[in-house]
C-alpha cells in the first residue's frame, strides 16, 4: 500500500510504504518517565534495532516554598499530621504561631528543619516531601 504525500497515517504500520518504497513501522512508545524527573525532549531513536520514542529526561526542580494547604495536605498524605502536631505543640509560641498561621512553608527554615530532623527525614525526603507537595495544587484557594 503506498501513502500519498498529504495524508498521515497514525500510528505507522510495519509493511506500509511511502511513494519511494521507504518502508514505515510503528515507533514503540517512550519508557515511563521515573518520580522526580520529566522529559525535557523527546527523539526517535534505534533501541535494539527498532525505532522507539526516547525521552531526555531531567530532574525536576524542587520547589523551596509551598503553599501551608499543600504541606498540611502532603502531611495527611503521608500519615505524619499527629506527630508533627506532637512536635509542634511542644515549641515555643513562635513556631507554633508560624505552623498554624503561615500561608507557605519554606523548605530550608530553621523550624522545618528542625523538624524534619525530629521526624528523622534525610535531605532527599523533605525534597520528595516538598515536590510531592507541590503537585497537590498549583494555586491557593
Amino acid at each position: 500500500m503506498s501513502l500519498d504525500a498529504d495524508r498521515c497515517v497514525s500510528p505507522a504500520t510495519e509493511g506500509w510504504l511511502d511513494e519511494d518504497g521507504h518502508c514505515l513501522v510503528q515507533v514503540l512508545s517512550a519508557d515511563p518517565i521515573p518520580e522526580g524527573r520529566c522529559a525535557v525532549d523527546t527523539s526517535v531513536q534505534l533501541v535494539s534495532g527498532l525505532p522507539k520514542f526516547v525521552h531526555e529526561l531531567a530532574n525536576i526542580p524542587v520547589p523551596d516554598r509551598v503553599f501551608a494547604r499543600q504541606f498540611r495536605m502532603q502531611l495527611r498524605i503521608s500519615g505524619l499530621v499527629d506527630p508533627v502536631k506532637a512536635w509542634i505543640s511542644a515549641q515555643e509560641g513562635l513556631v507554633q504561631d508560624s505552623f498554624e498561621y503561615s500561608s507557605s512553608f519554606v523548605r530550608t527554615e530553621p523550624m522545618m528543619l528542625a523538624g524534619f530532623a525530629k521526624l528523622g527525614f534525610s535531605s532527599e525526603q523533605v525534597d520528595a516531601s516538598f515536590l510531592s507537595a507541590s503537585r497537590i495544587g498549583t494555586t491557593e484557594p
